[in-house]
């Protein structure tokens, strides 16, 4: 009777310690100041908590609820399946708890009249479903699990937690979407991205706006103009905005890097005379790095301008009507003085003048730009979604960008590689500086290297003492099992012979 009296006590120590950590780290979630990263933390949480295989919850905006979710993220679930559950499932499962803010529950939905006519739950044979409303009075998402480990029914217990989590999770919702709004209304950059329909252009800073501003009153002219600033800080892209928002947008947009080899006789053609110039009749020509073009072209390049003509590599004379954009990541009165530049071409090159800052002098943008970045990178390399955690934002915030925005993506795409290889699902500090990380490479000793040194230690000492049982090491440290597992594949610790 004891042994089952001490069984008992274990597994309800076992539980309130569960409920523990689900609190401790809901309070956590309420650091986020934006949204996406918010529910990519929330969702596996409650996943993990309650032995769910697979998750998905959406948000909706004050102004928006019963309308497609404005923000909406999945665990587990794979990316042709998504669809299924945000479209089908919504109408029935999901609608369900939304409009009755209730838990909506079965064993077994393929087998539960109320959902076993929907095309997915067949096909899928979903089995285990759990759906609770984010939010009491007015439910502001939703909370959906699907699977259970071992293919149980989700008990008592699961539902209560579930419930207490989404519980916990409206509030801090609700607070998150008042700062989306409170940054939607301080936004100087709105109304612009509004007008030109901008989304490639990633920030907020009133530094970004003064360029949206700039684009805005390029596009509405035909004037030439140069757009100057650092190496990497997005000057094509300024260049192609200022098309795309042009009486020219429908023609074609040809960029010419100056530096590449040949450039004379790729814009003005061979002896065939099909050139760049021919191809961007009626369009917009990019001459990237003007002050590289060789004498001999600038000199075409003048004449192009002053007559809307040039001579053709075949010797014939053309007609053609192009606007002509440039840009430059020197100073071109500099460049003027050193001969680099024709006197002649500088003046009808520089009708307009747009100068795109550096990311020094955007500091406050950096964090939706590295976000941005690295779900393009998850994107292009299929990688599943990646998070940056905030010791890693502001590493970022407080790091020189020489290449700017090139050097940004570098940095993250190496930090991006090393955090998958070890199986994580976020990008820390040490992924994107390792070299600062680990005192025992004589990189720099930071407060955090020391304190993931004491970590690794501590958590190597707990393994051996426990003979490598995770559960064990897990009491021993007072922390979810799951985080041992992190940590193991964070640190690279392997188990050595005989342990």
């Amino acid at each position: 009777m004891g042994a089952v009296d001490g069984s008992t006590f274990e597994q309800t120590v076992r539980a309130l310690t569960r409920e523990r950590d689900l609190y401790l780290r809901l309070l956590e979630l309420n650091m986020h100041e934006r949204i996406e990263p918010f529910l990519a933390d929330a969702l596996p949480l409650i996943v993990e908590t309650s032995g769910a295989e697979r998750g998905y919850v959406e948000l909706y905006d004050t102004d928006d609820r019963g309308c497609d979710p404005r923000w909406w993220g999945s665990h587990g679930i794979p990316d042709e399946e998504v669809e299924d559950v945000r479209k089908q499932l919504s109408s029935r499962i999901i609608a369900r708890s939304l409009a009755n803010g209730e838990v909506v529950e079965s064993a077994s939905a393929v087998h539960d009249r109320r959902f076993q006519d929907l095309e997915s739950v067949r096909r899928n044979d979903i089995r285990a479903v759990l759906c609770a409303p984010i939010g009491v009075r007015h439910p502001v998402g939703v909370l959906y699990l699907q699977g259970r480990v071992g293919d149980t029914p989700f008990g008592p217990d699961d539902r209560r937690r579930v419930e207490a989590a989404a519980l916990h999770l409206g509030p801090l919702a609700g607070r998150i979407l008042e700062r989306y709004h409170e940054r939607a209304a301080s936004d100087p950059t709105r109304a612009l991205r509004e007008k030109l329909g901008v989304r490639a252009l990633v920030g907020r800073s009133a530094a970004l706006a003064e360029v949206l501003n700039s684009i805005q009153f390029a596009a509405q002219v035909d004037a030439s103009v140069v757009i100057s600033g650092a190496a990497g800080v997005g000057k094509a892209l300024v260049a192609r905005l200022i098309h795309d928002n042009s009486k020219r947008s429908q023609r074609p947009f040809v960029a010419v890097n100056c530096r590449s080899q040949g450039v004379e006789a790729r814009l003005f053609g061979g002896s065939d005379g099909a050139g760049l110039i021919a191809k961007a009749d009626g369009g917009t020509l990019f001459l990237e790095e003007i002050s590289e073009l060789p004498a001999s072209a600038q000199t075409r390049v003048l004449e192009l301008l002053e007559n809307r003509a040039y001579v053709a590599g075949d010797g014939s004379r053309r007609e053609v009507d192009v606007r002509v954009l440039t840009s430059s990541s020197f100073d071109l009165k500099e460049l003027l003085n050193d001969n680099a530049l024709q006197s002649d071409l500088y003046y009808r090159i520089q009708v307009l003048t747009i100068r795109v800052p550096a990311l020094a002098e955007r500091v406050e943008d950096i964090s939706e730009l590295a976000q941005h970045i690295c779900g393009e990178i998850c994107e292009e390399h299929r990688y599943p979604r990646l998070r940056l955690s905030l010791g890693a934002i502001s590493a970022l915030e407080s790091q020189e960008w020489p290449g700017n925005l090139d050097d940004l993506r570098a940095s993250l795409e190496k930090a991006a590689h090393a955090a998958v290889q070890q199986g994580l699902s976020m990008i820390e500090r040490g992924h994107l500086f390792p070299e600062r990380q680990d005192p025992r490479r004589g990189g720099e000793a930071t407060w955090q290297a020391a304190t993931r040194e004491f970590q690794r230690s501590l958590l190597e000492g707990a393994l051996s003492e426990c003979d490598w049982n995770i559960t064990e090491t897990a009491k021993r440290l007072d922390v979810a099992r799951s985080h041992i597992y992190n940590l193991i594949k964070s640190f690279k610790i392997e188990r050595g012979p005989g342990a």
